[in-house]
């Protein structure tokens, strides 16, 4: 994450370094060459008219694959874990259990980014649960 300016309605810049390994590009270009593959089976005939993306050039050879996936690939769920919470003396940690950033009075930090490990459960209603855990805590001065 990187912050474009000191305007807080300018969203920061989100870097996930998507495919910067070859090997990942090598497995998602196989994921996409074979998911196309299984809708080619008749048995979606009906069901799947055309191919929308990515197109017949694009496909054509690796280049063009990692191409598209560069510029299309992104993310469908919750970044976490990019400020763990925990106590003061774990340096891999930004927040308390308060979601108090450390050695930053009155930042909080309120997203399933303060999650240490994805939950096993619903994300959206665990980041509600910590939302509405935080308001609770904001409100008693906590």
């Amino acid at each position: 994450m990187k912050l474009v300016s000191i305007d807080i309605t300018n969203q920061p810049e989100l870097n996930y370094q998507f495919l910067t390994d070859n090997w990942y590009l090598q497995r998602l270009r196989e994921a996409v060459r074979s998911s196309i593959e299984i809708f080619e089976h008749p048995a979606f005939e009906g069901i799947i008219n055309e191919l929308i993306a990515p197109t017949p050039e694009e496909l054509s050879d690796d280049e063009n694959l990692n191409h598209w996936l560069k510029n299309d690939v992104g993310i469908a769920g919750h970044t976490y874990g990019t400020c763990k919470m925990g106590p003061k003396t774990d340096p891999s940690t930004v927040v308390d259990q308060t979601c108090s950033v450390h050695k930053v009075d009155g930042l909080r930090v309120i997203d399933a980014s303060i999650m240490p490990e994805i939950p096993r459960a619903n994300t959206n209603a665990t980041v509600i649960m910590i939302a509405e855990r935080s308001v609770d805590l904001i409100n008693q001065n906590c």
